[in-house]
């Protein structure tokens, strides 16, 4: 798989379950030994091959940083609904609202204003897909589809299997790739 990510952009991974979304987040960060490949950081002038580094060394080194959404606890739930459970802690619920929308100003910031590169899982392919530059979808480990985040958001295929349309059964997309469950 290749995936690129210009410095201060965003990539929103999703897909259905299984596809590989984590797979390739734990690559990248060097929870996964990598057996082919390479996992290059930094401009042309400055780039560095971190594939065998640890994750402490990634971190120092090239400053790639893991941010977990713990699955230990209320493990079908996002990142945005459990940040939402800490309303019941709260008098007022629209406090725990703007609490939650803090934390995605966060990602804009660190995008925006430090010139981070975020790349993220997100359940809400939606959200996902509005906040990133780039949008990638994995069907079976592989990129079955790829563009701007907002191209993604208008793809009818995007739209019916992740924004709650119904899913197309046996339609190749870009790759040739077929994708959805066949009705036979």
């Amino acid at each position: 798989m290749n995936l690129r990510v210009g410095r201060g952009q965003s990539l929103c991974i999703i897909g259905p379950n299984g596809a590989g979304k984590s797979t390739v987040l734990h690559a990248i960060f060097g929870f996964n030994r990598i057996f082919s490949g390479k996992i290059l950081v930094g401009d042309r002038d400055n780039r560095q091959d971190v594939t065998a580094l640890t994750s402490s060394q990634k971190l120092s080194r090239a400053g790639i940083a893991y941010i977990l959404q713990d699955k230990s606890v209320f493990p079908g739930m996002t990142v945005e609904e459990k940040l939402w459970m800490g309303g019941y802690l709260m008098e007022n619920p629209r406090d725990a609202k703007e609490a939650a929308e803090r934390v995605f100003e966060i990602l804009g910031d660190l995008q925006y204003n430090e010139g981070k590169t975020i790349v993220m899982v997100e359940q809400n392919a939606k959200k996902g897909l509005e906040f990133a530059d780039i949008g990638y979808v994995l069907v079976s480990g592989e990129v079955a589809v790829a563009g701007p985040g907002t191209e993604l958001l208008e793809n009818p295929d995007v739209g019916r299997l992740f924004l709650g349309g119904e899913p197309p059964f046996n339609k190749p997309c870009d790759h040739g790739h077929v994708y959805g469950n066949s009705p036979d």
